[in-house]
């Protein structure tokens, strides 16, 4: 197996973890979501 596969199988592992620590901390996603979705809509409105 090439070295690029397996950083790649690797990579995805940690995303998918992620998603998981994400689902187990919805609440805190949803505020974190929300904070973004108002940081780009000021960053909208200055343009």
């Amino acid at each position: 197996m090439s070295k690029i596969k397996f950083l790649n199988i690797k990579k995805i592992t940690l995303w998918a973890l992620v998603l998981l620590e994400m689902r187990k901390n919805l609440k805190f996603f949803d505020t974190f979501g929300m904070g973004i979705a108002l940081y780009n809509g000021m960053l909208a409105r200055q343009e």
